[in-house]
């Protein structure tokens, strides 16, 4: 079975870290909770966030990023 989410925004990891995101209770993450939640080291998820804000999914708040 595919993933969707990973094909549609083009990378698995991009697809984790949005996925953390999407069924965050609190909305916002920082860099090391997305990480914590995907797996991901804190590099990986940085670039990843990074990837998605570029796209506009997310946004860079001082609270972290929703």
């Amino acid at each position: 079975m595919t993933d969707f989410l990973a094909q549609f925004v083009g990378d698995p990891a991009r697809a984790k870290v949005l996925r953390a995101f999407i069924f965050s209770e609190s909305r916002a993450l920082s860099l090391g909770d997305a990480g914590k939640r995907t797996g991901l080291s804190a590099r990986a998820a940085e670039k990843e966030i990074a990837a998605l804000e570029k796209m506009g999914a997310v946004i860079t708040t001082s609270h972290g990023y929703i």
